[in-house]
């Protein structure tokens, strides 16, 4: 018998934005904005960081996944307020 199929693994991270050409996070597969900010980027630095420890594929730092698929659900914004929308949970199931 062969190997059963391994899916391949994603990670869903609620925070602030991330780059779109982060030099050190090479599998973003979308960006989502639930906030009221006009930016899918990260203008406080949390997300991408939280993002690097994640995936990054950086030698001198790689993230506990770097092969991940990453999925970034802006919820925070710069003033660190959640966005308040019940609705948006939807979006995970």
């Amino acid at each position: 018998m062969g190997q059963p199929e391994i899916p391949h693994p994603i990670m869903k991270i609620f925070d602030t934005g991330v780059r779109k050409d982060h030099p050190h996070i090479k599998n973003i597969k979308e960006r989502t904005n639930w906030t009221h900010e006009p930016t899918l980027d990260d203008g406080l630095g949390h997300g991408s960081f939280v993002a690097g420890v994640v995936a990054s594929s950086h030698n001198g730092c790689l993230g506990l996944a770097p092969d991940v698929d990453l999925y970034k659900l802006g919820a925070f914004e710069v003033a660190c307020q959640v966005s308040s929308s019940h609705m948006k949970l939807q979006w995970l199931s």
